[in-house]
């Protein structure tokens, strides 16, 4: 078959362009931008950890409230940030990441507030309770909802209590 023959069987079938309005389907299981749920996050900067091209980031100053920051202009979509994320906080837009040369438009950040330990009054992020239920492996006991909001150092306090009152008890039979 000659070139000739090629081009005009081609020119044959008509266009095969797509107009800009007329989108191709997003297939299943589409892996868009990153979406974060900034209530449902703690700040650890797991995702930002095994970002690989750096496309997320967690600013951290003492006393201020944590900033995540993402750009997609950077990102590979690998998933690897949502596979690990601890509390289930990041996912994926099912939409195409808009192709443009305004880089503002591809940059997403948000704060992740900090709320006072009800027993010391220091800045802590309380895990969200869906999390602990999900590890837990249903509802939560009294004790561990109360425990919920405090800080890393009053939980650790509170934990050494009842293991040395644990051992006391044992030490008294």
């Amino acid at each position: 078959m000659g070139i000739f023959s090629i081009l005009s069987r081609n020119s044959a079938q008509g266009s095969r362009t797509r107009q800009p309005e007329d989108r191709v389907p997003v297939p299943g299981r589409f892996r868009g931008a990153i979406t974060h749920a900034a209530s449902h996050c703690i700040g650890c900067g797991t995702c930002a950890y095994v970002c690989s091209p750096s496309a997320i980031t967690i600013g951290q100053v003492e006393g201020r409230p944590a900033e995540w920051r993402y750009f997609s202009g950077q990102c590979t979509f690998c998933g690897r940030c949502v596979e690990y994320c601890p509390t289930l906080c990041l996912g994926f837009e099912e939409t195409v990441v808009p192709v443009t040369l305004d880089l503002a438009t591809q940059r997403v950040s948000h704060r992740v507030e900090q709320q006072a330990c009800p027993r010391c009054g220091r800045p802590t992020i309380p895990l969200p309770l869906a999390t602990l239920q999900a590890l837990h492996g249903g509802e939560l006991p009294e004790d561990l909802l109360l425990q919920q909001r405090l800080c890393e150092r009053c939980r650790g306090k509170i934990s050494a209590q009842r293991l040395h009152s644990g051992f006391g008890a044992a030490a008294d039979e």
